[in-house]
């Protein structure tokens, strides 16, 4: 049986999120899951000079949008909630300015985060820690699910599964663990941590930026770059990982949304 055709097409949607888009990296990892296949449009904008612009939204679903330019964006913007309208929206802080007269058109916006990409392909420091094994599995269970709203930027992981997969690294403190890291999924250029769950204070930040250095370091050996998302507001943990090796890489916006018009009837 042949390959399906769109296999290819997504293929180079991927290699162009890649190479331009740098802190929505959610978009990436939606392709690579096959999560367009049950997608309600999958647009682009293309031109002679080739790719500038790529959607991807599900009814009542989640909605990336990524563009080089405003008119890309604003043409795959209205494109999108013509014909379904998406619940979540995620993209570059960019792209997020350029598709908001779209929005106003039709979505209202009932809440808002802004997010900061932060990189590192160098780090200063090997850390300390360790890579979680089946016994810490009740305890790194029990702080995912504990950790405030604000360090879980995304839904609850299968721990037992995650800690299989090598992707979750603890710091020891005391009775129990003093830190906690995370992985998510990797995309072409970048291994990437998903949460970082520690004490609010400055212990805790210290020994966040001591575990986020083990994890890079060992992370930097097999992969180009780490990747990290932090609410835009938290400044403390950005000036721990800045003195770790992180550099500033762009913002990702992510909007919830309801619509003033119910959806089409096909």
């Amino acid at each position: 049986m042949a390959d399906d055709p769109l296999d290819e097409w997504v293929g180079q949607a991927i290699d162009w999120l890649a190479d331009h888009i740098h802190a929505n990296l959610g978009f990436e990892r939606a392709l690579r899951q096959h999560r367009w296949r049950a997608a309600h449009t999958l647009s682009v904008y293309q031109t002679a000079h080739g790719l500038e612009g790529l959607a991807m939204a599900a009814p009542h679903g989640d909605w990336f949008v990524e563009a080089l330019h405003a008119t890309a964006a604003g043409s795959l913007a209205a494109m999108v909630s013509a014909t379904t309208q998406p619940h979540v929206l995620t993209t570059s802080a960019s792209t997020a300015e350029w598709i908001r007269p779209s929005l106003q058109r039709g979505a209202m916006v009932q809440r808002e985060q802004t997010l900061r990409a932060l990189m590192c392909a160098a780090t200063v420091s090997p850390g300390q820690g360790r890579w979680a094994q089946e016994a810490d599995i009740p305890v790194v269970r029990a702080a995912v699910t504990e950790a405030p709203a604000r360090q879980r930027l995304w839904p609850l992981p299968d721990v037992a599964q995650l800690v299989a997969r090598r992707r979750v690294a603890v710091l020891d403190g005391g009775p129990g663990l003093a830190c906690v890291v995370v992985l998510d999924e990797e995309t072409t250029h970048y291994a990437c941590i998903a949460d970082v769950l520690c004490g609010a204070d400055a212990r805790g930040l210290q020994q966040a930026g001591e575990l986020i250095a083990f994890v890079a370091a060992d992370l930097l050996q097999r992969r180009p770059a780490v990747h990290i998302l932090l609410d835009a507001d938290d400044a403390a943990m950005a000036a721990v990982l800045r003195a770790r090796g992180f550099v500033d890489g762009g913002g990702c916006y992510r909007a919830w949304l309801t619509w003033d018009q119910p959806t089409p009837t096909p």
